[in-house]
């Protein structure tokens, strides 16, 4: 009996689970804006919902923290561009700095290069109030350009033209809490590769491999080999199996 109980009890854990995956991949609605907030772009970015992110907010820090980083380099270059005459002595190098802009910063930064008028961006750059990251917006494709800087990736599609059809793949007449992990597992990585996710160029089992790796991450390296081979649907390839007759 017991043994029953337990896998009852992981079965229901497991629903939980697939139900809030499920919650996270549909994010479709966020395609309407063109500016988010730190916060908003960090779940977004970690495949959450805002305003149903308060238990992963110490996930959505991580991330938050990283943006300031980059958006406090461009504050401090364009205030050394602006009040470099005041500052005496200073050896000013010039490292490689990836940047993330915020909307505001962008427009008062342009209307000073088009226009000349140095004034508005000077006043709001000498506003420690104004400047913080957290009351800034960022727009849509500043974040995009931003995550390929560094390299990192986004459960969210910020750039338009890059945007899948991954939403598409979780959607199934098959309760997925009854599905074992594994099964399951297999069965998303499939509709979603199957449905364009990964890069074009790597092998069906590769992009399948990708895809449990940022999807499933409770699960190690050797169960997602194993899913992915169940999961490939090109068997053709690899090493040739001979006939020992």
């Amino acid at each position: 009996m017991a043994k029953t109980g337990d896998s009852l009890t992981r079965r229901r854990w497991f629903s939980f689970q697939v139900r809030d995956r499920e919650r996270m991949a549909d994010l479709s609605h966020w395609d309407f804006a063109e500016n988010f907030s730190g916060y908003d772009a960090a779940a977004l970015i970690l495949g959450l919902e805002p305003s149903e992110s308060e238990d992963e907010q110490w996930r959505v820090r991580i991330v938050t923290d990283r943006m300031s980083v980059h958006y406090k380099n461009a504050i401090n270059r364009l205030f050394e561009e602006i009040f470099i005459d005041e500052l005496e002595n200073v050896d000013f190098k010039e490292p490689i700095r990836i940047e993330l802009l915020s909307v505001k910063l962008n427009d008062l930064h342009r209307k000073c290069e088009l226009f000349g008028v140095e004034t508005p961006l000077h006043d709001w750059l000498a506003d420690k109030r104004q400047i913080r990251f957290e009351v800034q917006e960022f727009e849509r494709y500043s974040i995009a350009r931003w995550i390929t800087q560094i390299e990192m990736k986004s459960v969210y599609s910020f750039d338009r033209k890059l945007s899948t059809t991954v939403n598409a793949a979780v959607e199934t007449d098959i309760d997925p809490a009854d599905l074992p992990e594994e099964l399951h597992a297999a069965n998303i990585a499939f509709r979603a590769v199957t449905n364009g996710y990964g890069d074009r160029t790597a092998t069906f089992k590769n992009r399948l491999i990708d895809y449990l790796k940022g999807n499933f991450i409770t699960l190690n390296n050797e169960a997602i080999q194993r899913i992915a081979t169940v999961a490939n649907p090109d068997k053709g390839r690899g090493r040739k199996k001979f006939n020992s007759q």
